[in-house]
C-alpha cells in the first residue's frame, strides 16, 4: 500500500473472511517494537478481513508520511457470518495447515522468540509446543523437528522436543497459559 500510494498506483483488495474473526484480544503493538510482522498498533487477534484492515491504515494514516492509497476492496464472494468453526479453504501458509492450527497460531507465536518449539518442522505445527529443555518427567508428549515445506531450518531440527499436543478447541481469547515460568 507504501509503494502503490507513493507512485499513485490504485490497490485491488481480493478480501477473504478472517478465520478468527469470533475474538478481539491480546496486546496492542507499542510501535517502538514495529517490525515486519507486526506494523500497526492493533492487538494480535483484530477480528478484521485484511479488506476492513486496509481500510483501518488508510484511515488512521498509517502509511509513510500519512498518504493515503486508492484501493478497492473486493468481497470473495458471500462473506459467512462471524462463527467459531469457519475454516478457510486454502491454508493460507504452509505453517498452517488446519483450523486447529490458526485458532492456536495467535497464542502460540509468542513461543518464536524463545528456546520453545511451536512444531515448525512437524506435520502439527501451531499445535504442539516443545523443547529440549523441557523436562521429559513432566511433559511426555515428544516431537522431532525435521526440515518440511514449512520450515527448512526448524528450531532444534533433529532434537526430541518435550512438551504438550493441544486438544482440540476454539479459543475466542489468547490464551498464555502455555508461557509459564514452570515449564
Amino acid at each position: 500500500m507504501e509503494t502503490c500510494a507513493s507512485l499513485n498506483i490504485p490497490v485491488l483488495v481480493l478480501d477473504r473472511p478472517n478465520p478468527n474473526s469470533h475474538y478481539i484480544d491480546g496486546p496492542i503493538l507499542e510501535l517502538e517494537h514495529k517490525s515486519f510482522v507486526g506494523m500497526h498498533p492493533v492487538p494480535v487477534t483484530h477480528g478484521m478481513t485484511i479488506g476492513e484492515y486496509a481500510k483501518m491504515i488508510n484511515g488512521e494514516g498509517w502509511l509513510k508520511a500519512g498518504k493515503q492509497c486508492y484501493f478497492k476492496n473486493h468481497p470473495c464472494g458471500q462473506l459467512p457470518p462471524q462463527e467459531k468453526n469457519y475454516n478457510l479453504p486454502i491454508k493460507p501458509s504452509p505453517n498452517l495447515p488446519n483450523g486447529k492450527a490458526i485458532n492456536l497460531y495467535p497464542s502460540l507465536c509468542f513461543f518464536e522468540g524463545t528456546n520453545v518449539s511451536s512444531g515448525r518442522g512437524t506435520e502439527t505445527q501451531f499445535q504442539v509446543f516443545g523443547s529440549p529443555f523441557l523436562n521429559p518427567e513432566k511433559f511426555s508428549y515428544h516431537f522431532t523437528p525435521k526440515p518440511n515445506k514449512g520450515a527448512k531450518n526448524p528450531k532444534h531440527k533433529a532434537i526430541k522436543c518435550y512438551g504438550r499436543i493441544l486438544g482440540v478447541q476454539v479459543l475466542d481469547s489468547i490464551n498464555l497459559k502455555w508461557i509459564d515460568r514452570r515449564l
